[in-house]
């Protein structure tokens, strides 16, 4: 899946990527990670699936890319809001993170 999706030529530049945890394996693998070159990680989770030392391990891998990255178990519910040329995050912890463009 990601590997071959990483390795397929296309461009995959995203300034923003939302991904959930899957039960096994790892969301956004390092190719895809490398292809996609965000700024911005919004990983969507449920506490059922991801205990708390597997989701550090992932939050220090993804914040390895330079992206700013926020989880609905740390942070709660995300608000993302889009306009011309910026967007911002909200999260119900208080954080708050404005991207222009």
């Amino acid at each position: 899946g990601q590997r071959e999706l990483a390795r397929s030529g296309e461009n995959l530049r995203a300034d923003i990527v939302f991904c959930g945890v899957p039960e096994q394996d790892e969301p956004l693998e390092a190719d895809i990670l490398t292809a996609v070159d965000p700024r911005l990680i919004l990983v969507g989770n449920t506490s059922a699936f991801v205990n708390a030392r597997a989701e550090s391990r992932l939050v220090t891998r993804l914040r390895k890319t330079g992206a700013s990255v926020f989880t609905t178990t740390r942070h709660g519910a995300l608000k993302l809001t889009l306009t011309a040329g910026s967007c911002s995050v909200q999260t119900r912890s208080g954080h708050n993170i404005q991207l222009e463009k």
